[in-house]
């Protein structure tokens, strides 16, 4: 996972995130079900669901929705429909939570806060929905501080679930001047954990220009959990150049 942050004139600009995320204290809506008798769903029933954002940042919440209908292409109104979630590392689905059809045989589902990657399913009596993921990126902030001439020090904050514990691990620091796409390795740390959910990391170097960008990347245990898959490079061993755009 890689954050990055730009300094100019003096200042640092701006937040930064982790292109790799994790997260997923899910919070899933609870629905009240009918007390009157629901329509019975057949196994050729079509169920279908997908979410409103299917990939958020730490701490943020997303909808999930959906339609069901008869063999025929018939709304189904009423019919109880029940959530299932499979948080990362998937090891099974559980319920989570009922609601009922609306007329046209829409349901949804929220607002669902996921703190790591998490799949999602719906059934409604001998019908199933296909799953659909939710990846959650972690969020970071980056800060800098002058200390004196030739010294900075970079900080990184990284705000993730609590399921995963990255105590000691190494963080790649790369800095570049401004406008420049090519990195150098300037120095290489360890994390240290300020409370669970919460991967703290810090270092000092001798800044390439008044104005130059880094960036920070490291590889935590489990990471796989967080983010889409596209996210998941593993930090560069030494300096790397950037294609021009």
């Amino acid at each position: 996972m890689i954050g990055r942050q730009t300094r100019r004139r003096g200042r640092w600009a701006g937040r930064a995130s982790v292109v790799a995320g994790l997260v997923l204290a899910w919070a899933a809506a609870t629905a009240t079900a009918t007390a009157t008798a629901t329509p019975a769903v057949s196994a050729q029933a079509a169920i279908t669901l997908g979410a409103a954002t299917a990939e958020i940042r730490s701490g943020k919440t997303t909808e999930l929705r959906g339609t069901l209908v008869a063999g025929g292409g018939v709304p189904v109104a009423g019919a109880a429909v029940e959530l299932q979630v499979d948080p990362y590392p998937y090891r099974g689905f559980f319920d989570a939570s009922h609601t009922t059809t609306a007329g046209d045989g829409s349901f949804a589902f929220g607002p669902v806060r996921p703190d790591r990657n998490t799949r999602y399913r719906v059934r409604a009596g001998r019908a199933e929905s296909r799953p659909v993921v939710v990846y959650v990126d972690a969020s970071a902030v980056l800060r800098s501080y002058d200390r004196g001439p030739g010294r900075t020090m970079l900080t990184m904050v990284s705000y993730h679930s609590g399921y995963f514990r990255w105590v000691g691990v190494r963080v790649y620091w790369y800095v570049a001047p401004a406008g420049r796409g090519s990195f150098h390795l300037a120095a290489v740390t360890r994390t240290r954990e300020l409370r669970p959910g919460i991967t703290y990391a810090t270092a000092t170097i001798d800044p390439p220009a008044a104005d130059f960008v880094y960036r920070v990347c490291f590889n935590g245990a489990r990471e796989a959990g967080t983010g889409p898959p596209s996210a998941h490079a593993r930090c560069p061993p030494g300096d790397f150049g950037l294609p021009r755009p």
